[in-house]
């Protein structure tokens, strides 16, 4: 749970509003608005590049905390346990390039590469537990975050372990059929994970996407706008197999979004959001990224190949 939750916490929160519309009366028929084919156009010789930039929200410091102190846990005796519980301090800021290339006709490929970790500093944090935290040491620049293969309609053909799976779905998934203003369809993205064999509990999932409105721009383009909202509940309890106690724990992630999809180009005007992760238990964690998507200037680099 703990891996899971430092990396899906460097990526995005707050709630997102309940929609709600009128229904239509009885007996009055409502014409359904013109459908609209939202797909990824991307020219053989000339892949689409994004940065992505992830900023920690004031006031969340992104600290998380590990209680390896608690009788028993995971079996273990206390000589062989952390005399106090671990902090860990995430970074304050992440940006990343995002690119996504021709494969073939009908295929793309798509890469997340790290460019610059601002490590955020213990002895600088607010509060006493924080300056008392060790400073996550981050992978180099030009690491590789995520590396996928997709169709053309943003649907996600190669299987991914769980955090690359949700870098690839939160910049690159799009509806797999046409979708009228007002449509929904569902996210499968998954901020935290399975709880693994140990864990004892419920959990309640509230996801979707819905095309709000098709505007046109001061250019003449059409934008599709579409919004996100993604709330995850675990509440339950750890059980280890050696231990003879129960340990209570509880997390909510959640995500919500606003995407502007130029419908003729094929591609992102812009995508911003927040996801933050609040957990409870042996992990306690209160963090919250802002993340905004916006495209690179046309430069010359290497074409992407699905592996």
């Amino acid at each position: 749970m703990t891996h899971r939750l430092l990396m899906a916490s460097l990526w995005w929160g707050a709630l997102g509003g309940i929609l709600t519309g009128a229904a239509p009366a009885s007996g009055v028929e409502v014409e359904r608005p013109t459908p609209v084919e939202l797909r990824w156009k991307v020219p053989v010789a000339a892949p689409l590049r994004y940065t992505l930039t992830a900023t920690s929200l004031p006031g969340r410091e992104a600290l998380t905390q590990l209680d390896s102190t608690r009788p028993g846990l995971w079996g273990l005796s206390p000589r062989t346990r952390e005399p106090r519980p671990e902090l860990v301090l995430l970074p304050r800021e992440v940006v990343m390039t995002a690119e996504l290339a021709r494969v073939d006709a009908e295929d793309l490929a798509a890469r997340v590469t790290l460019t610059r970790v601002e490590v955020s500093s213990p002895e600088g944090a607010s509060s006493k537990d924080a300056r008392r935290a060790k400073a996550l040491v981050p992978p180099v620049a030009g690491t590789v975050l995520a590396h996928s293969s997709l169709m053309d309609l943003g649907i996600i053909t190669r299987h991914l372990p769980q955090e690359q799976h949700n870098l690839v779905a939160l910049l690159f998934e799009l509806p797999a059929r046409p979708v009228a203003v007002g449509d929904t369809w569902a996210l499968s993205m998954d901020l935290i994970g399975e709880m693994g064999f140990e864990w004892h509990g419920e959990r309640e999932r509230f996801d979707q996407a819905r095309l709000t409105a098709l505007e046109r721009d001061a250019a003449g383009r059409t934008v599709a706008i579409i919004d996100f909202t993604l709330t995850i509940r675990d509440a339950g309890y750890y059980e280890p197999l050696l231990s003879r106690r129960r340990f209570p724990a509880s997390d909510t992630a959640s995500y919500v979004g606003r995407g502007e999809f130029l419908v003729e180009e094929g591609r992102w005007k812009r995508l911003s959001g927040e996801i933050s992760i609040q957990a409870k238990g042996v992990v306690r964690m209160d963090s919250a990224y802002r993340f905004v998507l916006e495209p690179l200037e046309p430069a010359r680099f290497l074409p992407l190949a699905a592996e």
